[in-house]
């Protein structure tokens, strides 16, 4: 695991992350046509005047194109985060941040796998809305039905997968590997700087769509 390292390979990773972003923006492109995205739009927001289904539309566009970071700019976010941590807890001072990039770089695979079956899925099931609205890979948002969840709970349906905890578990056994620590430090350190973090997130979103 010495190539993680190496700062070199957070620019390898990265522009690989970036052509995969790339990807699955044309993927999404081909997958969702302008007619499909007003049907989506419609069974996320309801009826809309024109105005303001043009506006989302564009606004959805925007998104579509920041998605094309979103590999990159995940990572970032926490191995900044981690490095934070690093000053904070016992015995992960002087770790590099370029280390922690490439190990949450590498992590990000994981979703990478969710986002091809996530597509693959969509694809087979056509022109479905609710499927483009709601549906998350392994997520425990599947085991419902979409007509009669309330909205404010979907974000957190869609965040309790099997693809998080791989991803935890990852970032776990990359640290584990790399910086030669017990399992049990590394546990911590990953509960402190990203678990943590992830569930506030999670909370505020809830809090937020609570009232809408």
């Amino acid at each position: 695991m010495e190539f993680l390292k190496k700062r070199k390979t957070n620019y390898i990773l990265a522009f690989l992350l970036l052509v995969l972003g790339v990807v699955f923006f044309q993927l999404n492109n081909s997958l969702v046509t302008d007619t499909f995205l007003e049907k989506i739009l419609t069974s996320a927001y309801g009826e809309m005047d024109e105005y303001q289904l043009g506006f989302t539309k564009k606004m959805v566009k925007v998104f579509q194109i920041i998605f094309i970071f979103i590999f990159v700019l995940r990572g970032i976010v926490i191995a900044s985060l981690m490095k934070a941590c690093t000053y904070l807890m016992k015995g992960f001072k002087g770790i590099k941040f370029s280390t922690l990039l490439n190990i949450t770089f590498v992590a990000e695979f994981v979703f990478i796998i969710s986002e091809i079956w996530g597509y693959l899925h969509l694809k087979s099931v056509g022109e479905s809305p609710l499927e483009y609205v709601y549906y998350k890979p392994l997520s425990l948002i599947n085991t419902f039905d979409y007509e009669t969840i309330d909205r404010w709970l979907v974000s957190l349906y869609q965040s309790i997968n099997l693809f998080e905890l791989g991803y935890v578990a990852l970032l776990i056994g990359l640290l584990v590997t790399v910086f030669k620590k017990s399992i049990s430090k590394n546990i911590e350190f990953v509960l402190v700087s990203y678990v943590f973090p992830y569930v506030s997130f999670i909370s505020l979103m809830l809090f937020i769509s609570y009232g809408n």
